[in-house]
């Protein structure tokens, strides 16, 4: 099965497609991603990759159409097809998880890109805890957004902000600090 991930750039305009079979496009996509570092500047690597992971993997196939990552000026938004099949964004935050195509991710745990625990929204809920903002979730019944706010470079100094590797199982620390 393919899907496209549409990369639109609110800030100086234009859009970027991946399309192909969904682990390949997301592996084009991070690669991409870490060529194109201030486009996503501010926001934590691992949030975004994350999202976007689990935007390819919860997307609803029988939809048409795109996830989108969409760059703005107070941070990126990532937006998947397909809604929350009677879970509550407050249900995300506690863990929950119903992926509507198990083979897939199944694929994407297998390849080393997701871990299938149900713990992304809580990783990337972490990864903002001490920056003062917070990363927020909202639902439609057809589709599911996930801003990623920018971190003010004051809230960010000291950072060291990577993009990692996607087929590692283990990314590198995303703060100089370890938890």
């Amino acid at each position: 099965m393919a899907v496209t991930l549409r990369v639109a750039d609110g800030l100086a305009g234009g859009t970027v497609d991946f399309t192909g079979v969904e682990t390949a496009a997301f592996r084009r996509f991070a690669d991409w991603a870490r060529g194109h570092a201030a486009l996503f500047a501010g926001v934590p690597c691992e949030a975004l990759l994350e999202a976007t992971a689990n935007a390819v993997i919860h997307r609803d196939a029988t939809l048409r159409g795109p996830v989108l990552v969409k760059a703005l000026t107070s941070g990126i938004e990532v937006v998947s097809l397909g809604g929350l099949h009677g879970l509550t964004p407050d249900d995300l935050l506690n863990g929950v998880s119903l992926p509507t195509n198990p083979h897939l991710l199944d694929r994407f745990i297998a390849e080393g890109l997701a871990h299938g625990t149900g713990s992304g929204l809580t990783r990337i809920m972490d990864l903002y805890e001490t920056t003062g903002t917070t990363a927020a979730v909202s639902a439609t019944t057809n589709s599911v957004r996930l801003i990623l706010p920018r971190i003010p470079p004051t809230q960010a100094a000291g950072r060291i902000i990577r993009f990692p590797d996607p087929g590692r199982d283990t990314p590198p620390p995303a703060t100089a600090n370890h938890r």
